[in-house]
């Protein structure tokens, strides 16, 4: 249940930075323990690090163009 809760608060974070792609796999993540159906739980939270670094590799190169 945990994952669920932790999936649920981060969804306001990511929409409010405009992150759709994470906030996707956020529901996805929720609905999935949600269901307890868990098996593809650790294949969407490897996709979230996934989307997540490309979130950050992109917000550092707009950083660096924009300084």
């Amino acid at each position: 249940m945990e994952v669920k809760s932790i999936a649920h608060s981060l969804k306001p974070q990511v929409m409010f930075i405009g992150l759709l792609e994470l906030q996707q796999i956020l529901e996805k993540i929720e609905l999935q323990v949600r269901d307890n159906s868990n098996e593809n739980v650790p294949s969407l939270v490897a996709d979230l690090e996934q989307a997540m670094e490309k979130a950050t590799d992109i917000l550092i190169e707009t950083l660096i163009t924009l300084s």
